[in-house]
């Protein structure tokens, strides 16, 4: 299937209202690239929501957290570290996308961004009323 097949699929299901679409993978897959060329091949208004934008700490703190974890050889402080669904502020998260798909709207102010790793992302997505919409959720 090629992502052209994927993008007709998702047109067709998506037909009249908003569509959330998950596209999940481990870190460096490749899942931001997919989605965005995935977004690029819609023929309906669509965008990526990242799941990073969540992220509940800057790069570097993340880092210096599990190295931290590690120096101390707690199993437990390991795995809570280590584990990337602790990684996340999910009632934060979950809130955004269900404020996208139900009423168009996201507003973030201290999101994690990709480019710097710092939590200084500042975001303000609409989609347009009344019309078929598809969201690409970007996530591990």
């Amino acid at each position: 299937m090629t992502i052209d097949d994927i993008a007709k699929l998702i047109e067709e299901k998506s037909r009249g209202k908003r569509f959330v679409v998950f596209v999940c993978g481990f870190g460096g897959a490749g899942k931001t690239t997919f989605c965005h060329q995935l977004s690029s091949r819609l023929s309906c208004q669509s965008l990526v929501f990242e799941t990073d934008w969540y992220a509940k700490y800057a790069t570097m703190e993340r880092r210096e957290r599990i190295q931290s974890a590690l120096s101390s050889a707690d199993p437990i402080r390991i795995e809570r570290e280590e584990n990337p669904l602790n990684w996340y502020d999910w009632p934060k998260l979950v809130a955004g996308l269900h404020s996208l798909k139900k009423r168009g709207r996201l507003d973030i102010e201290g999101g994690w961004s990709q480019r710097s790793g710092e939590k200084e992302l500042s975001l303000h997505l609409n989609l347009q009323e009344e019309q078929t919409s598809v969201i690409l959720c970007d996530g591990i």
